[in-house]
């Protein structure tokens, strides 16, 4: 498991301050809420990649996947593109969180040239994220 993605919080879990590194504690709360428990020793082994824990662990490693909010081969799987998709993606949430300056200020206020057709193509796509998001939550 990638050791990077824990310091990005989800939204809604409890932590002290934004961008803070996510602990066994906090994430076993949240885990345990949605009816996963997984015991620290666990946690570490599917942290750590231990292959054989991560076999025997798929139903632990899809809700750890959900509560970081990516994808599962992200967590286990080689670097590649959609690794770096990820990295980038939390990184721009840390910073986003961290220093509480959105895209959309961003973008209007800075320098980044971003037009009126980008950001709408971006709002559509946040759109079917979503929705296919809620498919997902209601399968």
């Amino acid at each position: 498991m990638s050791a990077h993605i824990l310091w990005v919080p989800r939204r809604g879990v409890n932590s002290t301050r934004p961008g803070e590194r996510v602990t066994y504690a906090l994430a076993s709360i949240w885990l345990a809420e949605r009816g996963t428990h997984i015991d620290q020793r666990t946690w570490e082994a599917l942290h750590d990649g231990d292959q054989g824990v991560v076999d025997e662990h798929p139903d632990e490693l899809a809700a750890i996947a959900d509560y970081y909010e990516v994808v599962q081969s992200y967590l286990v799987g080689p670097d590649d593109e959609t690794t770096d998709r990820v990295d980038a993606a939390l990184e721009y949430t840390r910073v986003e969180r961290t220093h509480g300056i959105t895209f959309v200020q961003v973008c209007t206020k800075g320098g980044l040239g971003v037009g009126v057709d980008e950001l709408r193509a971006i709002t559509a796509e946040i759109n079917r994220v979503a929705e296919q998001q809620r498919e997902h939550h209601s399968a």
